[in-house]
């Protein structure tokens, strides 16, 4: 149905459904993988409780088909549900096991006025925001940006913002520290309705 789907309500999924949804996103990601090195990697966002299992890591190592090299070079995963309730030892094992299969891990966080504390302490290439599940007023938008950019600061080598509603954000994202902004994709229903 074209819906997007909160990353909130993945967190109430069952295990097993959490997994199809991963290994789904996994084997689409496979269609874009880069052949060969030096190719520009391609990001999967997928669950870290899909990761911590053996059936969700051989997933992400048949997306390249065994090509571990592929994988290393090719690959960058988002953990999408890493939140303050996430145990710090578990996201440990996750980041200790995948990071040798991959180019590197980036976490995203939930909006909010401590977004950093479940991922302080941890070393990862990348932090994201998904700004879609944000209040539409500009003004939180806005402000949210600011705050990421305020704690995320000297965390990780790429800060970014996703699903941003308009161009416009992109000099609160440079203001706030922000190192790539990703503008939200232009509904489908929207796009019907103009034909």
């Amino acid at each position: 149905s074209r819906t997007v789907i909160p990353t909130r309500t993945f967190g109430k999924l069952p295990d097993d459904d959490l997994y199809f949804i991963d290994k789904a996103t996994i084997d689409y990601a496979g269609l874009y993988m880069p052949k060969t090195k030096g190719q520009p990697p391609v990001m999967i966002p997928t669950s870290f409780r899909t990761l911590q299992t053996r059936k969700g890591r051989n997933a992400l190592m048949l997306a390249t088909g065994g090509a571990t090299d592929l994988l290393r070079s090719g690959v960058l995963l988002e953990l999408v549900d890493v939140d303050i309730g996430t145990p710090a030892s578990q996201l440990t094992d996750v980041m200790g096991l995948v990071s040798a299969l991959c180019r590197g891990i980036f976490i995203r966080v939930r909006p909010g006025k401590d977004m950093i504390a479940p991922v302080k302490g941890f070393r990862m290439q990348g932090l994201t925001l998904d700004c879609v599940d944000l209040p539409p007023a500009d003004t939180q938008v806005a402000l949210q940006m600011l705050h990421f950019g305020e704690q995320a600061r000297h965390l990780a080598p790429v800060l970014a913002v996703l699903g941003l509603s308009n161009d416009g954000f992109t000099h609160v994202a440079s203001v706030a520290g922000i190192t790539h902004a990703g503008m939200r994709a232009a509904s489908a229903t929207s796009d019907e309705s103009k034909a």
